[in-house]
């Protein structure tokens, strides 16, 4: 089977890599140099912040990807995730999930964002 993809940018050349053990794929790109492309141009990141097993699961297979079978000079950075007082079960729940899951996920209180980033306002937070 052939397959062809248009678009090189990082959901393009990952559908690629990974079909590439099964058919034959050809990708095409505008930019063949990379330099004008979404992708080479973005300061994107990866989060595993998320509700559901599968989507913790996808996001942690995309950083062990890239982290392991990549060049790509990858910096581990975190996420700050805010809840509302009525969301307090969907933080829990998160939280629990994502830990399940093998992410590091913590909750601090306001206090503790403070010390870590007194840079942040935290006086409307509870």
């Amino acid at each position: 089977m052939k397959v062809h993809i248009i678009g090189g940018g990082i959901i393009g050349l990952s559908a690629a890599y990974h079909l590439s053990n099964h058919c034959d794929v050809v990708v095409y790109e505008k930019d063949n140099s990379y330099n004008l492309s979404s992708f080479a141009r973005s300061c994107g990141g990866f989060r595993s912040q998320f509700f559901t097993p599968i989507n913790v699961d996808m996001s942690r297979y995309s950083i062990n990807f890239i982290k392991n079978k990549t060049d790509v000079d990858f910096i581990d950075n975190g996420y700050l995730m805010l809840f509302g007082n009525n969301q307090q079960w969907d933080h829990d729940r998160s939280i629990e999930t994502q830990n399940t899951h093998g992410v590091t996920t913590i909750s601090l209180t306001p206090e503790q964002i403070k010390q870590s980033f007194p840079q942040l306002y935290v006086d409307d937070l509870y």
